[in-house]
């Protein structure tokens, strides 16, 4: 069940960041989406990542949210960068477009890493 409330939670992040992103042009994503949403491919690719914070991404639980957000704005960036560069959208790679992406994953990054601390907390029913 905690992988499924930390999956959610990300799906909302992701479906906001993206979208809004999308939506300001810093980014276009290819594929089929809902309106101004951003596509359903992204959608799990947000799921998935949050699930790697409770198995090969675990350590960051025990860091300062300080080193999350150091992370978050180097790797997150790149990630757009790679899907880019993959032919899956367009990023237009000027500074303030980078800036943004920076800016974003600084804050998404320690977002999700505390809702996987509080979701990991979660007393167990003992039915």
């Amino acid at each position: 069940m905690e992988e499924v409330k930390l999956g959610a939670f990300a799906l909302l992040i992701g479906i906001l960041v993206d979208s809004s992103l999308q939506y300001f042009s810093i980014i276009s994503f290819y594929g089929w989406a809902l309106g101004p949403f951003n596509p359903f491919w992204d959608w799990t690719l947000w799921v998935m990542f949050a699930l790697t914070l409770n198995s090969s991404l675990e350590f960051l639980k025990k860091q300062s949210l300080i080193t999350s957000a150091i992370l978050g704005m180097v790797f997150g960036p790149l990630t757009y960068f790679g899907g880019a560069k993959m032919g899956v959208a367009f990023l237009n790679a000027s500074p303030v477009h980078i800036f943004s992406l920076v800016v974003v994953w600084m804050l998404a990054m320690p977002l999700l890493v505390i809702a996987t601390k509080q979701v990991s907390h979660t007393p167990k029913d003992n039915k």
